[in-house]
């Protein structure tokens, strides 16, 4: 598991917050693992989005039971990246490189995909769940023809209690389509909870 309380990382309902540099506590960040997708494994990636990792699966967990391994560490390490804007300002942000430390069942797959996600805020998700999909789909526009600098398109996802795909809305790029769905993926990938 990552944690073993929704409040751990969704801190008042809130944000969650990047570790800082070499700091062993990211417990409102999680790690997402993938693989290249594979043809052979089509129903798996319509299911789940992704190719998960084979032995550590979509998510590291990186906490454990008493007298269980964790599956691994993170670390995160930050460069000063200076951006500038184009009035000249100038400001400094920090990008992170990402490692995985202390793998407790063996390498990952060569080709692993690592993706930090930090907790959102879980202020309106209730709203955000009676916005009609027609809605939604009135207002996507992946080719951004308005020219408004933004290009949205909505996520197509598994639902496992209608045994189809549907929108996506809740977690990091809609990757869940109904808040039930979204809390038992949190119960179980993020809070270990199995019954």
């Amino acid at each position: 598991f990552n944690t073993n309380a929704c409040q751990n990382c969704h801190i008042k309902d809130g944000r969650g917050h990047p570790p800082e540099a070499g700091d062993s506590n990211a417990v409102s960040m999680l790690v997402r693992l993938s693989i290249p997708d594979d043809p052979a494994y089509a129903d798996l990636i319509r299911r789940n989005g992704v190719l998960p990792e084979p032995t550590y699966g979509g998510q590291l967990q990186d906490m454990s039971n008493p007298g269980v391994e964790p599956e691994g560490k993170v670390r995160v390490e930050y460069d000063a990246l200076t951006v500038n804007f184009r009035d000249g300002t100038a400001v400094e942000l920090r990008q992170p490189t990402l490692r995985i430390t202390q793998l407790g069942y063996g390498p990952m797959h060569p080709e692993t995909h690592i993706s930090a996600r930090i907790a959102p805020p879980m202020i309106g998700l209730g709203l955000l769940e009676a916005i009609a999909d027609d809605a939604i789909l009135a207002n996507a526009d992946p080719d951004d023809k308005n020219a408004d600098g933004i290009s949205g398109r909505p996520n197509w996802v598994w639902d496992d209690a209608q045994q189809k795909v549907v929108m996506g809305r809740f977690g990091w790029k809609a990757g869940q389509p109904n808040l039930n769905q979204q809390n038992v993926h949190a119960f179980s990938g993020d809070m270990g909870l199995t019954t």
